[in-house]
């Protein structure tokens, strides 16, 4: 992987590593949960990455509404990075934790536990405190010796495992929002609660990726056509090839309208990360460029369309509009990325054309034009995702279901 391409750095790897190995350690623990009758998970954390995506972990928990126990190994000032952001952000959204900084109050911990509770921990000690480390040991130890407990893993090269039919799917029920309370909501999760842009582009990418997964028959036979815009919709179609192609999707590739150096912040870096998992790409930048490879689209099995978001609200144009026009004339099914492009998401006109949905995954909270004119016509079935938006901050109730 080449990591001299703009965007693609160290950290913006780990920050996704970060989200993926956190979400996955939640979503086991609320199936445990669940299969529990509701039973209180518990998150020990300590030092390193391990650490880190505990606390993540412990921030989906919270924000799906379980309100897990949290420990911190040690005194949580000699937290080191990335575990102490990964608690400053806990404590943003309203997490509740307790210092375990002496063995006896470490073990009434683990001793008072819910027997039936899943417990996810990545209790690392501190190579500078002798006791940090043995109450990790002591946590890794007891934690052993339940059935229901997972250690955290974590690495930049981590990978996503294809959602099972055993896999929790977590949905959102909220009130519709116009496209300006939107970009609220993700303004606010990033600039006041520190809520990474990356992580919640990350988060949306997995669930349409899943909801697509899902759908399919035979996954590693089926081939799809991502469409991508240069903004943040098509960042997040970046992401849904990336996983796809982790996953052993028969086929992938992306056609981008625009040129790919001209891609800037998270669409770029996810732009980048395509080549982890080789998927090709098209960049498509001439009009007549799109309806040169309509007939290569087509053979797919689904398009993925993450040319326009939310955030349109003028008459569609250019590259984007080409491909669109191009896709149009394909009758397969049509996964749209947030909302159908095209479509005004705050009152639910046309901006010139439109790219009907087999199906929508929505980030957040449903939007108002889903409702409104031509809306309930073009997104198909809709499904809400959580992407971590602070519930605090959209007023959202998270709910599990298996639809």
């Amino acid at each position: 992987m080449d990591n001299a391409n703009a965007g693609l750095t160290e950290e913006a790897l780990a920050t996704i590593a970060l989200e993926n190995s956190g979400r996955a350690a939640a979503l086991w623990a609320l199936g445990a949960s669940l299969s529990a009758d509701g039973a209180r998970p518990a998150v020990v954390a300590g030092q390193g990455g391990v650490g880190a995506a505990a606390l993540v972990a412990a921030r989906h928990l919270l924000n799906w509404g379980l309100a897990p126990r949290v420990y911190v190994v040690g005194l949580h000032e000699r937290l080191r990075e990335p575990s102490a952001e990964a608690l400053r952000l806990y404590d943003r959204i309203g997490g509740r934790w307790t210092d375990l900084f002496k063995m006896e109050k470490a073990e009434e911990a683990m001793a008072g536990l819910d027997a039936a509770g899943p417990l996810v921990y990545g209790a690392t000690g501190d190579d500078e405190s002798h006791r940090a480390t043995s109450i990790a040991d002591m946590i890794a130890e007891r934690a052993g010796s339940r059935g229901n407990s997972l250690a955290v893993t974590y690495s930049v090269r981590s990978r996503t495992e294809p959602p099972t039919a055993d896999t929790p799917r977590v949905r959102v029920v909220a009130e519709p929002r116009d496209r300006e309370t939107m970009r609220l909501y993700d303004s606010t999760a990033i600039r006041e609660y520190g809520v990474p842009s990356l992580a919640l582009m990350e988060n949306a990418g997995y669930w349409a990726a899943s909801g697509l997964w899902r759908r399919l028959e035979n996954p590693r036979e089926t081939s799809v056509a991502v469409l991508a815009g240069k903004g943040n919709n098509g960042g997040d179609g970046f992401v849904i090839a990336r996983h796809l192609a982790w996953w052993g999707i028969g086929k992938v590739k992306v056609y981008l309208a625009g040129a790919a150096n001209q891609l800037i912040e998270d669409a770029r870096v996810n732009f980048d990360y395509l080549g982890a998992p080789n998927v090709p790409h098209v960049e498509i930048t001439e009009e007549r460029d799109a309806f040169a490879h309509k007939a290569e689209i087509a053979e797919a099995d689904w398009l993925v369309d993450a040319l326009l978001g939310t955030g349109l609200h003028g008459k569609v144009r250019g590259l984007s509009a080409a491909l669109l026009e191009a896709a149009l004339g394909i009758e397969k099914p049509v996964l749209a990325v947030d909302t159908p492009s095209g479509l005004d998401a705050t009152d639910g006109r046309i901006h010139g054309m439109a790219l009907p949905a087999t199906a929508t995954v929505t980030f957040g909270v449903p939007k108002l034009g889903f409702e409104l004119e031509e809306g309930p016509r073009l997104i198909g079935e809709l499904r809400v995702a959580e992407i971590s938006l602070p519930r605090k901050v959209t007023g959202a109730t998270v709910v599990f279901d298996d639809d």
